[in-house]
């Protein structure tokens, strides 16, 4: 009775391994909306799955990636990974603008669940880059 859904669920990662992707792992917490958006893609509605099966790709590469780049235990204060909200304060960055370097790459950060994090490090070398381009 269960299997269905389990092996439609490994041949979902299985192809999403082929592409270059992690897996998506859909969290037990998420199963009502894992149902509800498999009847609305049987119903020929695709976003919505879409969506939710992006989202969890997200996290399970915001997982690794965090692994990828564990911080120390006794890092220096500059190299503490902080929330966003808390490495922009005493800068002229914003959270947003921060998330948004984030996201593209920009700045040095990781993201665990919904949170990115940085260091404080990784803004001053931004902002020294920022510099250099300015002066050039």
């Amino acid at each position: 009775m269960d299997g269905n859904g389990r092996t439609a669920r490994l041949v979902l990662n299985l192809l999403l391994f082929q592409h270059g992707f992690p897996s998506a792992v859909i969290l037990h917490a998420n199963r009502r909306q894992y149902y509800r958006v498999l009847a609305q893609a049987d119903a020929g509605k695709l976003a919505p799955l879409a969506n939710l099966v992006g989202r969890a790709v997200d996290q399970s590469l915001g997982l690794s990636l965090g692994a990828a780049v564990a911080q120390p235990a006794r890092a220096a204060r500059s190299e503490q990974w902080l929330p966003l909200a808390q490495a922009a304060q005493g800068t002229p960055h914003s959270q947003g603008y921060l998330s948004l370097l984030a996201w593209r790459g920009r700045i040095e950060a990781t993201k665990r669940g919904r949170v990115w994090y940085t260091t404080q490090r990784a803004v001053e070398a931004y902002r020294r880059s920022v510099e250099k381009q300015k002066n050039t």
